[in-house]
């Protein structure tokens, strides 16, 4: 079962992205870029090469994402994650068992890099956040 949620986090502040001095913007005039499992890494072999020899589909996870403060240094502001509750905390990854690699295990860490940047460019736009929350276990063994 898949719970998602869009987070709009209060430390991103309206008003310097593209915006005249002065000139005040409302949500609904935001258009932004945004990425899909934004803190995806691709899988390390040879662990992906056995996954795709029984599940092909798994070639679509052949892509990395830069971490996310990357992204958003190159105009990324919404991100997507897929967050597994765990005993060690929210960890951050796609697939459990086969497509764990992620720039940001924790979801804190994810946030903590988003603190830094949005506290070194304190003039951009709202960051958005849709959370996916994963209750599923693996559906394929090798």
């Amino acid at each position: 079962m898949s719970i998602v949620f869009l987070l709009i986090p209060t430390l991103a502040m309206a008003g310097g992205d593209s915006t005249a001095c002065g000139e005040i913007l409302r949500l609904n005039q935001i258009q932004v870029i945004g990425t899909h499992n934004s803190y995806h890494l691709r899988p390390q072999e040879p662990l992906f090469s056995q996954v795709k020899a029984v599940y092909p589909s798994a070639k679509d996870w052949d892509y990395s994402h830069l971490p996310l403060e990357e992204q958003l240094a190159n105009g990324v502001r919404s991100f997507e994650l897929d967050l597994y509750h765990t005993p060690t905390g929210f960890q951050v990854f796609h697939v459990p068992e086969y497509d764990k690699e992620s720039t940001c295990p924790l979801f804190l860490d994810c946030l903590e890099g988003v603190r830094r940047w949005s506290e070194e460019n304190p003039t951009h736009v709202p960051i958005s956040f849709l959370l996916e929350l994963k209750e599923e276990e693996a559906k394929y063994s090798t």
